[in-house]
Parts: structure tokens; sequence; C-alpha cells
């Protein structure tokens, strides 16, 4: 199958602030968007003003709990089957939660979101985005670092909403260098 040449973006947390940005600039420039978001009423209201600043404009709204890894994987799945390659993908979702709180599936929420999740869509689309030339995978992350505790992944022992940020923004950050030193995916 060849893949079009038009190109497409996927960008997490596209509902509001620099997602949402994002993605009406490159609507602008005529790319094809997919945005994300965990509400379906801001998925489907940002999807509807994104299509609306370009005639034609293609946007795909997918609606997914990023915190959920098997959420994360339907998104990945979903974006896939609409689209043959991925030339931008912006992992920009983000929420601080303040008070220690796990996930259904076990994890601690600030971490699964903007850790885990990241990992999951990158590796997940690792082969669209090979197949894609000149492809880029770009997070956002900040400059509160903490060392991730991998005897306390739950941070059930010590927990503030600021250590939680720090350490999945940490634990980005090196899995990022680790992933640009054996992968041909700028990140």
């Amino acid at each position: 199958m060849a893949i079009s040449p038009t190109p497409v973006a996927l960008i997490t947390g596209a509902t509001d602030g620099v997602g949402y940005a994002t993605a009406a600039a490159l609507v602008r420039r005529g790319w094809r968007v997919g945005i994300v978001g965990r509400r379906a009423d801001r998925v489907e209201r940002a999807a509807t003003s994104l299509a609306a600043i370009e005639d034609g404009s293609s946007v795909t709204p997918i609606v997914a709990d990023l915190a959920l890894l098997t959420e994360t994987r339907r998104a990945c799945q979903e974006f896939a089957a609409a689209h043959d390659r991925l030339d931008f993908m912006l992992l920009n979702a983000n929420a601080i939660t303040q008070t220690r709180t796990l996930t259904d599936e076990g994890f601690e929420s600030n971490f699964a979101l903007g850790f885990l999740s990241r990992v999951v869509m990158t590796r997940t689309l690792d082969p669209v985005l090979r197949a894609t030339p000149g492809s880029h995978v770009m997070t956002v992350v900040g400059l509160n670092l903490s060392r991730l505790d991998f005897d306390d992944l739950t941070m059930s022992k010590e927990f503030s909403g600021q250590q939680a940020l720090g350490t999945w923004q940490w634990a980005m950050q090196v899995w990022s260098r680790g992933y640009n030193q054996r992968q041909p995916v700028p990140m």
C-alpha cells in the first residue's frame, strides 16, 4: 500500500493549550491531525473547531484516558486504522494529581499518564513512525526532575503532586535518551 503524501500528526492533550494550538497550526498547513483527549465532549468540541479552520481539513478525534494503558493501546490502534503514516507525534497529555491515586491497572496515575502512556504510544506506533520518512516524536516535559524510586513505583511511602510530576519527567527524559540511541526516529 502506498503511503499518502499528506503529512499526519498525532497530538495528545489536544483539547486546549499547547496541544490545541499545535493542532491548529498544523491544520492551517494542510496536515491531517489525530487528536487524543480524555473527555468526549472536549475532544468533539476541539475536533469540530479544528475542522472548521480550513475547508477539507481532516481531524481524527480519539477519546481515551491515557492513564490507562489498555485505552492507550486502543487509541493507537484507532489512529493506525485511520492513518497510513505518522510524520509528527506530540506527546503532551498531562494532569497533576495532588493526591496519591492508583489507576484501575495499579499504577500511580501521574506516572501512568506522563510516562507509561508515552512509552506505550511510541512503542505501539513505532512501525508507523519507521514507515514514514522523516518522522519525529516530541514529548513535552518540564525541568522538575525527581529520580524514580524503583522500590516504590506507586509512591506509597512518600507522595506529593510535584514529586510525582518530577518522577515521570525524569523517567521520560532517561527513556527518551535511550530510545533515541537505539531508534532512527528523532524524539
